[in-house]
């Protein structure tokens, strides 16, 4: 029982009825025996002192204008606490019982009028409150009256002859943001000019300006980089101690420039700054609340080399109890975007979390949003390395649930994650996990009557999936096989707004778009596709002339090469496009550039020991084992095809380096393959060692569809999605799917081409017939000898990169005859009218490597892959 204890005129000094507070008396248990305590004035009338401000301190205005102040002021507080304590909101106001009821509404209007008059006489700190108040007054009851005054406030802000101090700035944006002012164009300039004019900023009042401009989305004020590089200067000092920077101040800075980075893609220094600080002094973690444990995770992506990581995983794992199931869940998405450069150990300890996790997510009734279980599954995946069934029937609960959630993230995020699912578990013979996973499979994916994408509402209703972007719809096209028409029409909408979109934002989404599309064979025959892709990139050539150094174009020219594209964009642009001179990444794309339009006897040999040169200067990188996978595909292409590179090292090495690639191509040397001394071929010592890592090296083959589910989910990392692109190409340059289809449907396709051999092995070692049989059309073949003699079939093992799902063995090696299966649709006869570079690569090399191969290609219907 609460009571509210009213003063009334007590001393003179008073005068005005005032409320001193209120107190709980006692429990409730006792209450029927309570007594009310005795008066003690010496007690209230030292409650009272600490009330009233001292005079210094109190509002400074002339006496005449005091009671019209103070009247103002009264009816915004009234206004604030009819909204917040009585429920007589803006939302749910009754006619005549409103915040304002309709006769006392000329008179507000009057007061604002009054006040409005009377700006000019007022001093700044004065006119800074009439702003906070009409503001909170306004965004409780959205009377035009008090949004009149606040602009008219704000505006003489900025018109006195008074210096607008930092203490100023940071009330004046405080109260904008904290209310939601949404027109600030009338004052950005001056708010700006204000905050650059101003030198005297310390950490906190710089953080609150970082905090409001973000929450006020003035991403593009250069008063934003002002306050991050006066924050920056104030942490790269050598006596800087972090104690200075209390929690609330690291949690605003962070997340205002984390928002920032969602919304244009701008990184600032002043994140790094702090990480640094954090690995000198890692102790200030232990001070730190979960919120801004949270941010700091979040950095992790942007650094992923930072040394603080494990310091602060330490801390994370002691104060678990203290994070919410969902913080924690993004903390360690978080963990698992950067899990190549994690060590051993760390790994170990985020698995014990991940184990405790999991347990108090199936001892609680949490429900996840969408977004959250697609995190959650990729998360499990990428440490588990595989899926655990209970925890993925438990997100699929979820996610069918909240399907009314549906944004285009959890979307895609979720079709990825149950893709990646199904194919691992389609080998098993759990039908109800099957059956279950379908069933979310089909609710996820709802179409209207035009083809585009819905979500369920309602458990009935369907509404359309808003903010759909355009490699959005490639990646759902790409999965589904559905949203062709959407897709184009977005791509024609994309060039319409090229000239006023964020250019790394603009470039990033093409390219995404590019590497979800370069790969499907259908729209590689469809020529107004290409015609439009190739419309898009001559606008954003055009259009970013200052941005064609971005390393996005690399990436660009890389799928138009996929695509058959570049040439002719080279020449109908005039792009002379420079291949990269700069080491890393960029380098390492362009040289698989080179190797995609490599033909026999047309290779350059010393363009791309120069571009593997410039790999080689930056090979510190986590990124290896995919790096490395692709380095020993443009050599295994480059020796196969005779080049110089070829005639160079082979003089350079101790084996021979393409029977290593064509038996071992995963494996790594168990012996030194270079000559590391006497290099007489003018071959750089730091690439001879590079390559010689690479060979070293034990490879995973590349599954495609993590590939394209790890680089979705770095989608707002562009650092690491930039690595990790090129992976889906090799995913696709060299497929790794096995398929559930009987020799005897393979022997029979073989016996319709001439070769026999097959069908009476079979019959002499008396192999059942399958119940059903699956049509195999002949896609390629280069198989002369058709009377081999075998004497054991291999399956699904590897030929150098590839994989190989049936070997017809002989006794004479060159006369063994090699199946290789595809679920690639092909036009009539199962012949391509203009082959897919990654096809006509893999034909071309098996080609070259002399063996007798036969392709086959599943009709649509029959395709069974595993």
């Amino acid at each position: 029982m609460e009571v509210k204890t009213v003063l009334r005129n007590i001393g003179s000094r008073l005068g005005v009825y005032r409320l001193i507070g209120s107190r709980r008396l006692m429990s409730s248990a006792l209450t029927s025996v309570y007594e009310p305590m005795p008066f003690d004035f010496e007690a209230i009338d030292q409650l009272v002192r600490k009330r009233i401000l001292p005079k210094g301190d109190s509002i400074d205005i002339d006496p005449q204008d005091k009671p019209l102040f103070y009247k103002l002021l009264r009816e915004a507080n009234a206004t604030v606490y009819a909204s917040t304590s009585l429920g007589r909101n803006k939302h749910n106001a009754v006619k005549g019982e409103g915040i304002h009821p309709d006769e006392k509404k000329p008179e507000i209007e009057w007061l604002c009028d009054r006040i409005s008059d009377r700006l000019q006489y007022y001093k700044l700190d004065n006119r800074i409150v009439i702003l906070q108040r009409s503001l909170a007054a306004y965004h409780n009851c959205c009377h035009h009256q008090w949004a009149r005054l606040a602009k008219t406030a704000l505006r003489s802000c900025f018109i006195n002859d008074e210096r607008l101090g930092a203490r100023h700035i940071v009330k004046i944006c405080a109260a904008l943001s904290k209310w939601r002012f949404r027109n600030l164009s009338e004052i950005q300039a001056k708010l700006d000019l204000s905050i650059l004019a101003e030198s005297e900023w310390n950490l906190v009042n710089a953080s609150h300006v970082l905090w409001s401009l973000s929450h006020l989305k003035c991403f593009d004020m250069k008063a934003f980089d002002y306050m991050n590089n006066v924050v920056s200067a104030r942490l790269r000092r050598p006596a800087f101690d972090l104690e200075e920077m209390s929690d609330d101040t690291i949690h605003r800075i962070i997340n205002a420039n984390l928002v920032r980075l969602s919304h244009k893609g701008f990184q600032h220094r002043v994140m790094k700054d702090i990480l640094v600080a954090l690995e000198a002094q890692p102790t200030q973690l232990s001070y730190l609340s979960p919120n801004t444990l949270m941010n700091v995770a979040s950095l992790l992506p942007l650094y992923p080399e930072t040394t603080v990581t494990s310091h602060l995983l330490k801390r994370i794992s002691r104060s678990i109890h203290k994070f919410t199931h969902t913080q924690f869940a993004h903390v360690l998405s978080n963990f698992a975007i950067v899990k190549p450069y994690l060590s051993e150990d760390v790994v170990d300890d985020i698995l014990s979390m991940l184990f405790e996790y999991k347990e108090m997510v199936y001892k609680s009734d949490v429900v996840y949003v969408p977004s959250l279980v697609c995190k959650l599954m990729i998360t499990f995946r990428t440490f588990l390395k595989s899926f655990d069934n209970v925890f993925v029937s438990k997100c699929l609960s979820d996610l069918n649930s909240n399907l009314h959630l549906i944004v285009p993230y959890s979307l895609i995020g979720s079709l990825h994650c149950i893709d990646v699912y199904r194919t691992e578990i389609s080998d098993t013979n759990d039908e109800r996990q099957n059956v279950s996973v379908n069933n979310t499979w089909n609710n996820l994916i709802k179409l209207n009557n035009h083809g585009h994408f819905m979500k369920v509402s309602s458990g009935i209703a369907e509404e359309p999936i808003d903010n759909l972007k355009l490699w959005h719809m490639a990646a759902l096209k790409r999965l589904t096989s559905h949203g062709y028409k959407q897709m184009m029409d977005m791509l024609i909408n994309f060039m319409d707004r090229v000239k006023v979109d964020n250019t790394r934002a603009t470039l990033k989404e093409f390219v995404m778009f590019l590497y979800n599309t370069s790969s499907d064979r259908a729209l590689f025959r469809d020529r107004n596709f290409l015609n439009s892709v190739l419309i898009a990139v001559s606008h954003l050539w055009n259009e970013f002339k200052e941005h064609r150094d971005n390393e996005c174009w690399h990436h660009i020219m890389l799928n138009l090469s996929v695509m058959g594209l570049r040439e002719i964009f080279e020449r109908e642009c005039n792009a002379a496009f420079p291949h990269s001179t700069s080491p890393g990444q960029s380098a390492l794309v362009a040289a698989l550039n080179e190797c995609l339009s490599m033909e026999k006897g047309k290779c350059s040999g010393l363009k791309v020991l120069e571009l593997l040169h410039n790999v080689a200067m930056d090979s510190s990188h986590e990124n290896a084992e995919a790096d490395y996978h692709i380095v020993r595909y443009i050599l295994f292409m480059c020796l196969l095809n005779d080049s110089d590179v070829a005639f160079r090292l082979g003089k350079l090495s101790k084996v021979s380096i393409m029977d290593f690639l064509m038996q071992s191509f995963y494996e790594p040397s168990r012996t030194p393959i270079f000559h590391m001394e006497g290099n007489e071929e003018g071959i750089d010592p730091m690439l001879l060692s590079y390559m010689e890592n690479v060979m070293q090296a034990k490879l995973s083959p590349i599954d495609i569809g993590m590939a394209y589910t790890r680089s979705f989910f770095l989608q707002d990392h562009t650092r690491l999605l930039l690595q990790a692109l090129p992976a889906t190409i090799m995913g696709e340059l060299c497929p790794q799917k096995v398929y559930d289809v009987h020799i005897w449907d393979v022997a029979r396709s073989l016996e319709a081409e001439g070769i026999e051999s097959l069908t009476r092995y079979l019959e002499s070692i008396r192999e059942s017939k399958p119940a059903h049989d699956v049509r195999l059309l002949k896609v390629a073949k280069n198989a002369k000898d058709h009377t081999v003699k075998i004497n054991k079939v291999r399956r699904n093992f590897y030929i150098g990169p590839y994989m190989c799902h049936f070997g017809l063995m002989s006794d004479d090696g060159p006369s063994s005859v090699y199946v290789f299966l595809t679920d690639t649709p092909r036009n009539k006869g199962g012949v391509h009218s203009s082959e897919h570079v990654y096809d006509r690569q893999r034909i071309l090399a098996l080609e070259n490597m002399g063996l007798q191969f036969i392709e086959l290609a599943l009709c649509p219907d029959d395709s069974n892959v595993v």
